[in-house]
């Protein structure tokens, strides 16, 4: 089992972590959400806590199709970079 621990993404592991009913230290990030007990019902919940906690939003596809918590967490830093945009 890998353990990692990312201080930039412990936020975000913490709303997967309230989800799946686990405690953070559980979460091996490189197993994917299906395998902790993500079902549909959970990513609609992990969806709109993560829109909540970070502004970004992940499509449920995302969530469902496999994806690990690393991987969530580079997704939602990519669209974190994509939208900091300034205006003039």
């Amino acid at each position: 089992v890998n353990f990692v621990v990312i201080t930039k993404g412990s936020g975000r592991i913490a709303e997967v972590a309230a989800v799946l009913s686990l405690d953070t230290a559980a979460i091996d990030l490189e197993t994917s959400l299906l395998d902790l007990g993500l079902d549909s019902l959970l990513a609609l919940d992990l969806r709109k806590r993560l829109k909540r906690a970070t502004g970004g939003s992940v499509p449920l596809g995302t969530l469902l199709g496999g994806i690990t918590s690393a991987e969530l967490i580079a997704e939602l830093d990519t669209r974190s970079d994509k939208v900091e945009t300034t205006r003039d």
